[in-house]
């Protein structure tokens, strides 16, 4: 590229560089209307990324956003859906895979987009952070499933047992009311009690996931996602072995279901396919041997 001008870009043509395909394909689950995205992204690992972070991380959030964005026809502040990432690496044998629940209420243009692009740029830091060696990228395959509304559902109260023995498993009676409707229902979930825990009583605190608070990323915001190296969810030290890469990729997948909190221990308890659950609840129990 030789100038970047307000009218249009100037370079000269020649040979590809090494490159990998791109391709991001979002549904609109209330319509069925389908909008996808492919480009080819050029893998400057080799000559030492020039660029700083590789191309990866501004070209999946950009597109993500974009589509995320167009597919909808619309700017709801209340959306929900979910986004699954296949990331294909020459030197891995299986793709690193990673899916990921939202449940967003917000303002803005697509205040999803923002989300969605820092897990895709995330996920590009980690590839980035390998410090043993270049991974090359084959292919990048980002999916969308998207519908208008918030699928949220509010924990207001939880009953079960007074009593358990340590390892037994119980059943407790979640009530929940729905958010746009108010509707009541309730579901029930199994916990077991560990071994581990002192007899006596204690308070078993159930504790959802809260909505996911988005943001609608502008040209700037995309570029310091690109620069910082994703979106800060991990927090791990950069992997050591390759294998490694694509564990912390999948680890990205975040739990957003209902976590039970027993004596200091937290367990994941239940996680609903359809809805967020949010908010909090306490029920006692006294654990016998």
């Amino acid at each position: 590229m030789t100038n970047d001008a307000l009218d249009a870009v100037a370079g000269r043509l020649g040979a590809r560089p090494p490159h990998y395909p791109l391709r991001v394909t979002a549904r609109d689950l209330d319509t069925g209307r389908v909008r996808s995205v492919s480009t080819l992204v050029a893998d400057e690992g080799d000559v030492g990324d020039p660029a700083g972070p590789s191309l990866l991380g501004l070209a999946g959030a950009a597109a993500g956003a974009d589509v995320a964005t167009t597919v909808l026809g619309g700017a709801p502040a209340r959306q929900s859906g979910e986004m699954c990432v296949a990331i294909t690496l020459r030197e891995l044998k299986r793709p690193a895979r990673f899916c990921q629940h939202y449940a967003v209420n917000a303002t803005g243009p697509n205040p999803l987009a923002g989300t969605l692009g820092a897990d895709v740029a995330d996920a590009a830091a980690i590839i980035d952070g390998y410090e043993f060696g270049v991974l090359h990228p084959t292919s990048v395959e980002v999916g969308l499933r998207l519908r208008r509304g918030l699928r949220q559902a509010y924990l207001q109260h939880v009953t079960g047992p007074a009593r358990a023995r340590r390892g037994s498993t119980i059943a407790l009676r979640l009530k929940l009311r729905r958010v746009g409707t108010g509707v009541r229902f309730t579901r029930t979930v199994r916990l077991r009690i560990p071994r581990g825990v002192h007899v006596g009583r204690h308070t078993n605190k159930l504790s959802g996931t809260d909505v996911d608070t988005g943001s609608d990323p502008s040209e700037e915001e995309l570029v310091a996602i690109f620069q910082e190296g994703g979106g800060g969810a991990t927090e791990q030290p950069p992997p050591d072995t390759v294998a490694g890469v694509r564990d912390q990729i999948e680890d990205l997948a975040r739990y957003v279901g209902v976590t039970a909190t027993i004596a200091g221990r937290q367990i994941r308890t239940y996680r609903d396919p359809a809805l967020r659950i949010s908010g909090d609840a306490r029920v006692a129990v006294t654990v016998r041997r």
